[in-house]
């Protein structure tokens, strides 16, 4: 009966450092890949040629959401602000 107690609590020890240790590798890991990213200072960017066209609504509202079908979310690890923007033809 011991032998079996202290066989399971070895098993959960060795599961608890393993898991600890894999969660650090990872985070290490993530580390390193922002760390080289930022003294490369680029990043590979894929762009498509830019087109533009009118959108009409359907119904008057004083505030709406468009959204695109193909959207890809962008983040910087850069903090700034933005100063302005362009809203197309009024």
């Amino acid at each position: 009966m011991k032998r079996n107690f202290y066989l399971g609590m070895g098993l959960i020890v060795i599961l608890i450092v393993g898991l600890l240790s894999y969660g650090i590798y990872l985070n290490a890991e993530s580390e390193n890949q922002i760390t080289q990213r930022m003294s490369e200072r680029r990043l590979p960017l894929h762009g498509a040629k830019v087109t533009t066209r009118n959108i009409y609504p359907v119904i008057e509202v004083d505030f709406i959401n468009f959204y695109s079908d193909e959207m890809v979310d962008v983040t910087a690890l850069i903090d700034g602000r933005i100063n302005n923007f362009f809203c197309g033809e009024k």
